[in-house]
């Protein structure tokens, strides 16, 4: 009997954001037992390119425009990245 594959984990990265330690993501993903893999938002192509995976964590980072939702910008809303949430979006 083959010992059973641990499960792939794309994890995602994008701008730095302060504070964030992608490596934590990693040692989170392995202590369950799970293998991360890396996944830049900028070479991002299509679906289909993509490693084989068993599942996705989209991490944090800077706000999602809330036009995206048909919401106007308040107060609250720093910066944001379409170019981000069209990939996320289509992850």
């Amino acid at each position: 009997m083959t010992a059973p594959s641990r499960p792939r984990i794309i994890i995602t990265r994008a701008e730095e954001v302060q504070g964030e330690d992608w490596a934590d993501y990693v040692r989170c993903i392995e202590a369950a037992g799970g293998e991360a893999l890396a996944f830049d938002c900028a070479d991002f192509e299509d679906v289909g390119a993509l490693p084989l995976h068993d599942g996705m964590l989209v991490t944090a980072g800077i706000d999602v425009d809330p036009a995206r939702y048909r919401e106007e910008r308040d107060e609250h809303v720093a910066a944001t990245d379409p170019a981000r949430d069209e990939v996320e979006s289509t992850l």
